[in-house]
């Protein structure tokens, strides 16, 4: 629904918090941000509103950022598939399977910059994905998502945040420590 009368104070705290990069396009640095509760509680709801209103609002300064939302539950078993779609949804011209999963990102970074786009990413049900890499000994999504800004060290970013959203966070468990330490801890529950 366009409003959300239990959840527009949380959907306030993402805009405060995202507040600086309309005012200063392209010279703001990555956001990593945690939303937690219980099923049912209106996480994916609130953080869909947020970031469709804020894509909206984005465009009406002429900023193009693009909003995406990927289940993780529905559209990404793997780290592989979490960034093939990804890059469908940001970049379909250049999407390819022919890569491997570090490359597709870098080709997402890369084509962001060419075009001077910007991406707001929310990940829901993360929780699902690091559970089923940690299962498989694979490791890195966290890592990769939250260090974006390190592969052009020194200079802003084109993704502007990443939100992070799970049931709850014990599944911060399973990573390991560089990882957990580069969620930071902005959490919003």
């Amino acid at each position: 629904p366009k409003h959300l009368p239990h959840r527009e104070k949380e959907i306030g705290m993402l805009r405060e918090l995202f507040e600086d990069f309309l005012e200063k396009p392209g010279k703001t640095y990555q956001r990593i941000i945690q939303v937690f509760g219980p099923v049912g509680s209106g996480k994916t709801c609130s953080v869909f509103r947020f970031g469709s209103r804020y894509e909206d609002e984005a465009n009406k300064y002429e900023i193009p950022l693009k909003f995406v939302h990927i289940s993780c539950k529905l559209e990404a078993e793997n780290r592989f598939v979490l960034y093939q779609t990804l890059l469908e949804k940001v970049a379909p011209e250049i999407a390819t399977r022919g890569v491997s999963a570090s490359e597709m990102l870098r080709q997402l970074i890369k084509y962001l910059r060419s075009r001077k786009k910007f991406l707001l990413l929310a990940l829901d049900d993360v929780d699902y994905i690091v559970r089923k890499s940690k299962e498989k000994e694979e490791s890195g999504l966290i890592y990769d998502l939250t260090r974006l800004n390190e592969m052009f060290l020194g200079e802003y970013q084109r993704v502007v945040g990443v939100i992070f959203i799970s049931r709850d966070p014990s599944f911060t468990e399973l990573l390991e420590p560089s990882e957990r330490s580069s969620l930071g801890n902005v959490i919003i529950k």
